[in-house]
């Protein structure tokens, strides 16, 4: 029954079906593109992801030894399991390394603007084949957006989140449209998101609801046919949100975002107390009117909006956060900018091209893919506000669509403006392109540990030789770098690894690994033992009076891609 539904399904004209795989092969490109060595290596997240992987693969159990736990521990920031699960069968295949952690997300993400040309398909008030260029404009804005594209080069587990999120949604649409079979796979992927980023945890139970209200009549329909297939569909939904309510997701999450809300009580206490410590000698109803909690928060969620709007997030420079943003490039192109405005009047009047709910759903998934960066503290964040990825994509497709069809008024008009704008997309683009793959990797070593690989692999040949092996600093997770790339087996880690107490933040980080240690070079050791140590330090973290040691203590040095010393490798 299903097959019959789905062999029903119209697609483009054969012109219009290469055009789409040029933009998927465009799409592939821009994601595998130099990947080895942009980024520059992988983050301390990446490869947790992959050992976890690695771990499960061999045992069963993560790192701290839980078995098939929905999240595991990693280093107390309490990662969601469903990355290292999908990365389990490219291990299996290829290993472990930088590929097969990256991998999953390279698919999904190549993947991404097929589903969304799909799914406009589906949002569009009639079906006719020559309905192809607003979906196609739309998939080609998704397979070339700076924001998706980077996302796609990493392991993130919001990438994966975004593939599932689309996928589910898309199969919810063809539910609707008499292909009821596909309403267990839409709730499945659906849900999936949810032990898949956190964020979602926030995003996808909205977007559930906002469906149910929007499509509330084809609910209805399935509701007298198939009641079966509901009832499994709504036994889905609950034993999901018992596994994250019941299970260990939601004391996880009360620790990964304890430090991270904006309703946490600690961020106002100094606040409250300053201001109305200014009127301490009126009574004190007025200072508690003055100045309060529920002020503050609404205060601080209105901040968070147009932080998380804010044109240099959005257009310039993304946010922050080194890893997930690069210097100069905004998570969307600037011509987009102009589209988005143009399409607003479209989107939320009448037109002739999307149906009503097709436009209420697009706008509602702006508005739900808001609310986790706006309750947290840092709101213009890439991962967490990564859901609008495909909304801002298919509104501006929307601007763009219209204004194409404002101009067939003039030929000779239409002409120049579209030469005008195919001129500035390329330069745009051509812009992008230069300064993520070429000049960005020689810009931004510092924003990744391009050392940790180096290290471990001359830290293998060297620490036979030495009784204690010191390198500095522990809280970039150092050993998860030696468990990764020798690939160490996942039994020994009990006897081998010492961990430090919890921190006030939740972490939890790595003193020891086997005779390596981590954290703070011991000086003074020398002058007690007689045996022979190495201590690895960043050249800019070498005390001023320890400098003597590099004339007749030094061993190794690393530098960096530019030739600068940056590791020194000091015998004691």
């Amino acid at each position: 029954m299903a097959n019959r539904s789905l062999s029903k399904l119209k697609f483009p004209l054969p012109k219009e079906k290469w055009l789409l795989l040029a933009i998927f092969f465009l799409g592939v490109f821009l994601r595998i593109f130099n990947w080895q060595s942009n980024p520059a290596a992988l983050n301390r997240d990446e490869a947790s992801i992959g050992y976890t992987a690695f771990s499960l693969l061999k045992t069963g159990q993560d790192e701290h030894g839980l078995i098939w736990p929905i999240n595991y521990q990693s280093f107390g920031d309490w990662k969601l399991l469903v990355y290292p699960l999908v990365t389990v069968p490219f291990v299996a295949l290829f290993g472990l390394s930088e590929l097969s952690v990256r991998l999953p997300s390279m698919l999904a993400g190549s993947l991404l603007p097929l589903l969304v040309f799909l799914l406009v398909k589906n949002l569009q008030t009639t079906r006719k084949q020559a309905d192809w260029l607003l979906p196609t404009l739309a998939a080609f804005l998704v397979a070339i957006s700076p924001w998706a594209v980077h996302l796609s080069r990493l392991a993130y587990e919001a990438n994966l989140a975004l593939f599932f999120f689309t996928l589910g949604i898309l199969l919810l649409l063809l539910a609707f449209k008499k292909h009821q079979p596909l309403l267990l796979p839409a709730i499945f992927f659906l849900v999936l998101t949810m032990v898949t980023y956190h964020s979602y945890q926030v995003f996808t139970p909205l977007m559930i609801l906002a469906v149910v209200w929007l499509y509330r009549r084809q609910w209805l329909i399935i509701l007298k046919k198939q009641k079966l297939l509901l009832s499994l569909a709504v036994s889905i939904l609950f034993l999901a949100a018992a596994l994250i309510f019941f299970g260990n997701t939601k004391e996880s999450n009360q620790v990964k975002f304890s430090g991270l809300s904006v309703f946490s009580e600690d961020l106002y206490k100094d606040q409250l107390f300053a201001n109305r410590n200014y009127l301490s000698a009126w009574p004190t109803w007025v200072g508690r009117f003055y100045v309060n909690r529920p002020v503050l928060i609404f205060e601080k969620l209105a901040s968070n909006t147009f932080r998380a709007l804010n044109a240099d997030f959005l257009f310039f420079n993304g946010g922050g956060h080194g890893s997930h943003d690069t210097r100069g490039i905004g998570k969307m192109f600037l011509f987009q900018w102009p589209l988005l405005l143009l399409s607003i009047w479209f989107l939320l009047g009448k037109n002739q091209n999307l149906t009503k709910q097709g436009r209420q759903l697009i706008v509602l998934w702006f508005l739900a893919s808001l609310v986790a960066p706006v309750i947290t503290l840092e709101p213009a964040h890439s991962t967490r506000f990564s859901p609008s990825i495909v909304p801002f994509s298919i509104v501006s497709a929307l601007g763009l669509f219209y204004l194409l069809k404002l101009l067939t008024f003039s030929r000779k008009l239409k002409i120049i403006i579209l030469s005008f704008l195919l001129l500035l997309v390329g330069l745009e683009f051509s812009r992008f392109f230069i300064t993520y793959y070429l000049v960005a990797p020689k810009r931004d070593t510092d924003n990744w540990n391009w050392y940790a690989k180096p290290l471990v692999e001359k830290i293998n040949q060297l620490q036979n030789q030495y009784q204690a092996v010191y390198l500095a600093g522990k809280t970039w997770s150092p050993y998860i770098y030696f468990l990764f790339y020798n690939q160490v087996e996942p039994k020994t880690l009990t006897s081998e690894l010492v961990y430090d107490p919890v921190d006030w933040e939740g972490f939890q980080h790595v003193n020891q690994w086997r005779n390596v240690y981590f954290g703070e070079i011991p000086w003074s050791l020398g002058e007690t033992q007689t045996n022979k140590n190495l201590f690895i330090i960043k050249q800019s973290e070498l005390p001023i009076d320890h400098q003597n040691l590099l004339e007749t203590n030094l061993v190794y040095t690393l530098s960096n891609p530019d030739s600068n010393i940056v590791w020194y490798f000091i015998e004691d």
